[in-house]
């Protein structure tokens, strides 16, 4: 019931992003990930954005949504960079009928500079620890590294390793649930 909650939340955060500044797809032949991303606030010293996004893997019947904050900024010394840290909270369900709900911890880079041509690089790490993480679930971590390119000025081309991990109240052991290579694409409007 608390996921069903969750999930309508989510669809409806979405609906508001209609106007959402980026729009994040990758997938593979066993998963696909949707994201939504939108400046809430933006000053001189750089922006807090309002995240929500969707992931479904066959292999592993899971699927799980998500919706955060993340504080992002620039170095002025490092042209290219972004820096973020923020709070992401997932809700979602897997194949060995485990239901979670975690509030994760994460950061956040992507370094793109211009002599690179259009080349890059972005990677994240989020994390929630126990006393975070609630129903079948005692932890959750997500990472991804991808390698970009700009093939127009708004749309960044994306291959990158992505991996999801849980770990169950129940079994005490890690379980990744979501794990591969995708390739897909970041449109800005």
């Amino acid at each position: 019931m608390q996921l069903r909650i969750l999930l309508t939340v989510l669809l409806c955060f979405t609906a508001t992003l209609a106007s959402a500044d980026a729009v994040d797809i990758g997938f593979n032949n066993e998963s696909f990930h949707l994201g939504y991303e939108r400046p809430l606030v933006q000053d001189e010293f750089g922006v807090v954005t309002g995240t929500a996004g969707f992931l479904y893997n066959d292999d592993e019947d899971t699927t799980l949504g998500h919706v955060g904050a993340d504080f992002v900024g620039s170095p002025g010394q490092y042209p290219g960079t972004r820096l973020g840290m923020g709070l992401r909270l997932y809700g979602g369900s897997t194949a060995k009928n485990t239901d979670f709900i975690n509030l994760a911890l994460g950061l956040r880079a992507s370094y793109a500079p211009p002599q690179f041509g259009g080349f890059g690089i972005a990677g994240a790490v989020y994390h929630a620890p126990k006393v975070f993480s609630f129903r079948d679930a005692d932890n959750l971590t997500q990472t991804e590294i991808a390698l970009t390119y700009a093939l127009i000025p708004k749309v960044r081309l994306k291959l990158g390793y992505y991996n999801l991990r849980l770990k169950e109240d129940a079994q005490g052991s890690n379980w990744t649930i979501d794990e591969g290579l995708r390739i897909g694409f970041t449109g800005y409007f």
